[in-house]
């Protein structure tokens, strides 16, 4: 939590004075974390490593913070920053402050070419960047090819040109057809198609999802009668916009991980508490970002994702300590703070020095002595 002298330094010295310079520091350090840390970036099972990039809207209502504004949630008045996480640990590359009601698309070009170079200057190859409906945009498609990023887009129904899809799922024989469910069906469609913007053009693939589905009808009849019912088949249909070259079933899932950073945006909203005041840690809880400038609020965000990818960091090195039976492959925010930095300690002096006292029958002790030596050293 932070207190009202930090926040007034930083609108008054770093926020407003210094805006452009504060961020490419803290950017900058970002960077050089992931950098020193050897930070792993695993990759998905399409071998690539993952670049999930979304909004997600903070609820700013009721206040007079500059920017806040309608977000795409409805009823929720705030902001609606960007973030861009790398990986399927979720280290957090890029990050924008942004105003409620800008949308999605605006400004992404810009933002998808900074994530793109700054995760290859780690050293990463192979990336696949994966976003929603909103970004299915042809510039967006030109701008990554052009970076030599593949790409998995949920496709906008809006911006479907297929007339003849429904004949041809209704001309797929019946082995094409997957049973999901006691009236559900589930088939794939896929034809290349171009995309162009100010004369560059890109050959993209589509994938349709079509659910074909049995949909009813009761009908009132005059009594001693039997029931009338009416029936129908029923198409329903999801669309997916990719470069690769993989089974229908298989990208499909691909996107389904794609959900997982929804679980990052609320760690960083929540659990990290970038809130000033404890009284407004109710149903919003540390969404409300804590100064009414946009610029110092910026600043904030951007230290809280270097504060993330460290957490992030202390997660993955300091297994031995957490106190739990089964393992997983991520721990959360809250686990790590409630593990690792809420430790109950004692500070002692003696030969005038000062020495932070773990106490002897602390759980995972020697692990915590281990885990700081290899940070010092890392130092």
């Amino acid at each position: 939590m932070l207190n009202n002298s930090y926040l007034y330094f930083w609108r008054t010295t770093l926020a407003d004075g210094h805006s452009h310079e504060a961020l490419a520091l803290a950017g900058q350090a970002n960077l050089d974390l992931l950098a020193r840390s050897k930070a792993p970036f695993t990759r998905c099972s399409s071998g690539h490593v993952p670049l999930d990039v979304d909004t997600t809207p903070q609820e700013n209502g009721k206040t007079r913070k500059e920017g806040v504004s309608r977000t795409y949630m409805p009823g929720v008045d705030g902001f609606c920053p960007i973030f861009a996480f790398a990986g399927m640990k979720g280290w957090c590359i890029n990050e924008a402050f942004r105003p409620g009601k800008q949308h999605s698309q605006n400004g992404a070009p810009d933002f998808l070419r900074t994530s793109i170079r700054r995760l290859k200057s780690l050293g990463i190859e192979g990336i696949l960047t994966r976003m929603d409906a909103a970004f299915d945009a042809s510039e967006n498609y030109v701008l990554l090819r052009e970076e030599g990023s593949d790409f998995l887009i949920k496709g906008n129904l809006a911006h479907l040109r297929w007339d003849g899809w429904q004949a041809g799922a209704q001309a797929l024989p019946k082995q094409a057809w997957k049973r999901i469910g006691r009236n559900r069906r589930v088939a794939y469609l896929n034809h290349s198609e171009i995309r162009s913007f100010e004369g560059q053009e890109v050959q993209v693939r589509r994938i349709l999802k079509v659910t074909k589905r049995l949909g009813w009808e009761l009908k009132d009849v005059p009594p001693g009668q039997r029931l009338l019912v009416k029936r129908w088949i029923v198409f329903e249909v999801e669309s997916w916009v990719t470069s690769l070259d993989l089974p229908e079933a298989d990208i499909v899932e691909l996107y389904c991980q794609h959900a997982t950073a929804e679980q990052y945006h609320s760690e960083i909203k929540s659990e990290l508490d970038l809130t000033l005041d404890p009284c407004q840690r109710m149903r919003w809880q540390g969404e409300r970002m804590p100064s009414g400038s946009f610029k110092t609020n910026a600043l904030v965000l951007r230290l809280g994702t270097l504060a993330y990818n460290a957490l992030r960091l202390l997660g993955i090195l300091g297994k031995r300590v957490f106190r739990h039976r089964h393992t997983t492959q991520r721990r959360r925010l809250r686990t790590i703070i409630q593990e690792l930095i809420y430790v109950p300690a004692r500070i002692l002096t003696g030969s005038n020095q000062l020495k932070l006292d773990l106490g002897r029958d602390l759980f995972g002790r020697a692990a915590y002595l281990e885990l700081w030596a290899n940070l010092a050293r890392a130092a």
